[in-house]
């Protein structure tokens, strides 16, 4: 897919809950990859534990942050950022983020989809977008979904 920016994007989400080890060392490879296929912005929602992980080992990349924060700042991480965008419901900033990427990276809590999540609702939108998706497991597993 042709990137609509000057440089690549990718969206993150995962759970605020947890991320498991696995997860978090498959993480780590697969931002490396994105790395060195060009990707250098993050969209991030700036929530506790999966957001930040991810937002952390993508600026020890070396790579930009865009967060997306959400309205109610309960599980708000307040990571470090070179954009931050207007807090947004978590509904809405979700769908933004994913609109603003053409990649969409996932670390959900389960392996199985769940109707009550914001990380498997984020993950339905983008397939309904048609965007590439890598979905890590809480076993560090990769489902790869191109459209």
């Amino acid at each position: 897919m042709t990137s609509r920016y000057n440089y690549r994007h990718l969206a993150f989400t995962g759970s605020k809950d947890r991320i498991t080890v696995p997860q978090k060392v498959r993480l780590q490879g697969e931002l490396e990859r994105l790395r060195d296929q060009g990707f250098l912005w993050m969209h991030n929602g700036d929530c506790v534990v999966s957001d930040a992980t991810a937002a952390q080992l993508w600026r020890k990349l070396g790579r930009k942050i865009m967060l997306h924060p959400p309205l109610i700042e309960k599980y708000r991480a307040f990571e470090a950022a070179d954009i931050i965008c207007e807090p947004r419901d978590y509904l809405v900033r979700d769908r933004h983020m994913v609109e603003c990427s053409e990649f969409l990276l996932a670390t959900p809590q389960t392996f199985d989809e769940q109707r009550r999540s914001g990380t498997w609702t984020t993950i339905r939108y983008a397939r309904k977008l048609r965007m590439q998706i890598l979905i890590i497991q809480p076993d560090g597993t990769l489902n790869r979904e191109d459209y």
